[in-house]
């Protein structure tokens, strides 16, 4: 769900009054500095976000430990709106990843313009964030777990107060720091948003279930056989390749690749769990049996040639598959031999996948310009392209940067992008 539409969902119906209580919302996104912040750097900062954010009406908190950020931003759905394409936009941060956007009962840190939080605190304004807690932000948001879904302890807490009690630093209910309530705040409110995540694209996915960050420490870990289990598990439950592929494991893969890119981990280590996630997957639904469907499309999934991640073409195949379609599943080594392939057979779609577990930006231009010799070389002209993985899971414009007629956000959606498709050349 794009912030426009968050916004017009927010605000729509009621009375005045309720319309500016159900107009209040967050926004809570992590982020890396370009360049490490220095203390004068980080007071600049926290002194021009609060102006700002005084003049709009926004509220929040601002975390920064060793080039990482994270910010939790309140206020009215479209003063985030705006805020959220100037963040964007702003050149010192990169890795932009929105964790979680919703309807608020009331601002958590509604004394605070911006408070800002570091490991070490440097500027006048800054407070320490409680010790582990900026690492579980960053490495494995997903894997805490007892996490309290009701929010009005914490609420009422607020409405008492505390907040100003702890801005001024004195203690509240007996010795209650501003650090824990710092800790308070975060466990209590920012966390389950980030379990709870939304794509943006997509305002019904279901937040991601509490066993992701299990599954992802257990495919890091020598024995596998836990790892398959939690899947087994997860699979009896539901009875479903579509929640298990939407709600476990591909979700389970980007952690893995958080977990990378948080220093959690190596690549191979990233490459072994993709793959036991794959066997895993397989395992647990080895007694499906498919529909049929003879009048469905012939489609070519292929990872982009070049991909050691394979977990993503294999999950779309699957998808095909058991929804009655016939897929060829082929591993090209080039692209050359991409080319052989669609210039000796006519197939209707051609789906192309990267990484399930990360971005690779900077692969983008390399496959555009497999697209680009893939259409030439087809022997259907009007071959349709569907790309896969990770970078094209939150927006839309990777997809059109490569030149390909949709992207998908899961295994799932495959099939109905290339129906779609299809059908717009009819």
């Amino acid at each position: 769900m794009s912030l426009a539409e968050f916004q017009r969902a927010s605000t729509h119906g009621g009375t005045d009054t309720q319309r500016q209580q159900t107009g209040l919302a967050t926004l809570a996104y992590r982020s890396r500095a370009t360049e490490p912040f220095s203390e004068e750097q980080l007071q600049q900062l926290l002194i021009s976000s609060q102006s700002n954010n005084h003049k709009s009406g926004l509220t929040g908190l601002l975390l920064y430990d060793e080039g990482r950020f994270f910010q939790w931003i309140e206020g009215q759905s479209d003063q985030l709106a705006d805020v959220w394409d100037a963040i964007q936009k702003d050149k010192r941060h990169t890795d932009i990843e929105l964790m979680g956007q919703q309807p608020i009962p009331l601002r958590f840190f509604g004394d605070w313009d911006m408070r800002l939080s570091v490991r070490k605190p440097q500027a006048g304004n800054a407070s320490q964030a409680p010790e582990g807690l900026i690492d579980s932000l960053f490495r494995r948001p997903q894997a805490l777990s007892g996490l309290q879904e009701d929010l009005s302890p914490l609420a009422a807490q607020m409405r008492a107060g505390h907040t100003q009690a702890s801005n001024q630093g004195t203690a509240v209910d007996g010795g209650h720091s501003t650090d824990n309530v710092l800790r308070d705040v975060i466990e209590t409110m920012v966390l389950p948003q980030l379990i709870a995540r939304h794509n943006p694209r997509h305002e019904r996915l279901k937040p991601v279930d509490l066993r992701v960050g299990e599954l992802v420490h257990q495919l890091t870990r020598t024995d596998p056989d836990a790892a398959r289990e939690l899947i087994a598990r997860f699979y009896a439950e539901t009875h479903s390749l579509r929640q298990l592929c939407m709600n476990l494991i591909e979700p389970a893969s980007r952690g893995l690749g958080d977990l990378w890119s948080a220093d959690g981990c190596d690549e191979v280590d990233v490459t072994i769990g993709l793959s036991r996630l794959q066997f895993g997957m397989r395992q647990a639904t080895a007694s499906l049996v498919p529909t049929s469907n003879l009048n469905a499309p012939a489609v070519l999934v292929v990872p982009q040639p070049g991909e050691l991640h394979v977990l993503g073409a294999a999950l779309d195949a699957e998808s095909l598959y058991q929804q009655g379609w016939q897929p060829q599943s082929e591993f090209p080594a080039s692209d050359a031999a991409l080319q052989d392939m669609v210039s000796n057979t006519w197939y209707d779609a051609l789906d192309l996948t990267l990484s399930t577990a990360f971005k690779r930006d900077h692969w983008l231009p390399r496959v555009a310009d497999t697209i680009a010799h893939v259409r030439s070389a087809s022997r259907n002209p009007a071959l349709v392209i569907i790309v896969g993985g990770r970078g094209f899971t939150e927006s839309t414009e990777p997809a059109r940067r490569v030149a390909a007629d949709g992207g998908s956000r899961s295994a799932f959606e495959v099939g109905p992008l290339i129906l779609k498709s299809l059908q717009r050349l009819r």
